[in-house]
């Protein structure tokens, strides 16, 4: 697990799925686990999480936050 700043919050994780690797993003708001695409990772697009019944729906490069290339 990797702490994002207390700035945007949460923290990203990287599992294996079906051979594949996923990252996934705990909700700053909910702290619940989502799955992010790489577009979501590097803050192209924003994380929507609003249909998990929460009103996160933000834009950050969590990989440049997390220091990942």
């Amino acid at each position: 697990m990797i702490p994002l700043p207390e700035s945007v919050g949460g923290a990203l994780r990287e599992i294996v799925r079906d051979g594949s690797p996923i990252w996934q993003l705990r909700c700053p708001m909910c702290e619940q686990w989502a799955d992010i695409d790489d577009d979501q990772l590097h803050g192209r697009v924003s994380v929507d999480h609003t249909n998990e019944g929460c009103s996160y729906h933000e834009t950050h490069d969590f990989a440049a936050l997390a220091g990942l290339p």
